[in-house]
């Protein structure tokens, strides 16, 4: 029967059936092909959206940690310069101490004792930037209480 049937139809129409389910086939196959290149041209775009972002953040911590950097070493600079100095006074303070007898006897003297201990506080954590506020502020002196530090 299939055999009667492939007989009754023409050579050329069987041709032209293949053409065409070849040309169907073939642009289903394109048509697929123009959807996963215009995925991956999307998917291209976005990445680059995310590697530009990235690199601008990336160059602004590089440059944050450029100020930083050059902020530090500005303030060790600094601090350097400050110990020098202070060793520079010391150095000046023990030779004044040797050669000039005034000198010689006021450092004998003995320091008032909230002198000695503000100084021993100057290198803890609270006796920070606020010194000089507390030092400003009189004592509360009517009720005899004590101060909260």
């Amino acid at each position: 029967m299939i055999g009667k049937l492939l007989r009754l139809v023409p050579g050329w129409a069987w041709l032209a059936l293949l053409a065409a389910v070849a040309g169907a086939l073939g642009w289903w196959r394109i048509e697929a092909l123009t959807a996963q290149r215009d995925a991956a041209r999307a998917q291209a775009e976005k990445s680059e959206d995310l590697a530009a972002a990235l690199q601008s953040a990336l160059d602004y911590r590089r440059a944050e940690a450029q100020r930083l950097n050059a902020a530090l070493a500005d303030r060790e600079a600094a601090l350097s310069d400050a110990n020098e100095q202070i060793d520079a006074k010391r150095r000046d303070l023990r030779q004044m101490e040797k050669t000039d007898a005034e000198t010689r006897d006021w450092a004998a003297q003995p320091l008032p004792v909230g002198v000695g201990d503000w100084v021993r506080r100057l290198g803890e954590d609270r006796a920070g930037g606020d010194d000089a506020e507390r030092a400003a502020a009189p004592a509360d002196t009517s009720t005899g209480a004590a101060s909260d530090e």
